[in-house]
């Protein structure tokens, strides 16, 4: 007497985990999953859809345009200068490093020591190896250069 109930009600947890599934992955609306569904699970009826989908909280799907708007906007042109000491088979030297957040775009060059010079030279070496114009450049520390 016991077999008949429990094989039901695997059967149906069945159902369950394939609407579900589906659901999940095809973030279809609720009519068209159940178009979709109803010749492939026998009894299926969008009431019994509906509160399927409800009791597993995927009757509502989140919405896409949310996750757009909190994507901040990173302007083209602001690069970010870091200077970081490496060690090589030569001994220390310091490296350059320029990145443009946006299009990651990176230009690299290893000096023997930092000086003004070498930092200018870098600086007009990033602007003619750059296809843009730029605009504003973000020191490692916190400060600012605008161009």
């Amino acid at each position: 007497m016991l077999w008949p109930c429990t094989a039901k009600a695997f059967y149906l947890q069945q159902k369950q985990e394939i609407v579900c599934e589906f659901r999940r992955v095809s973030k279809l609306p609720l009519d068209d999953v159940y178009s979709a569904l109803k010749e492939k699970i026998l009894n299926l009826m969008c009431s019994n859809l509906h509160r399927c989908l409800k009791r597993n909280s995927l009757n509502v799907l989140p919405k896409e345009g949310a996750a757009l708007e909190k994507k901040k906007c990173i302007p083209l042109d602001l690069f970010i200068l870091i200077v970081q000491k490496v060690r090589t088979d030569q001994g220390k030297c310091d490296l350059f490093v320029a990145i443009e957040r946006a299009t990651k775009y990176v230009y690299v060059e290893p000096h023997s020591k930092m000086s003004v010079n070498k930092s200018s030279a870098f600086l007009k070496n990033l602007i003619v190896h750059c296809s843009f114009k730029i605009t504003n450049i973000l020191i490692d520390n916190g400060d600012a250069i605008y161009l």
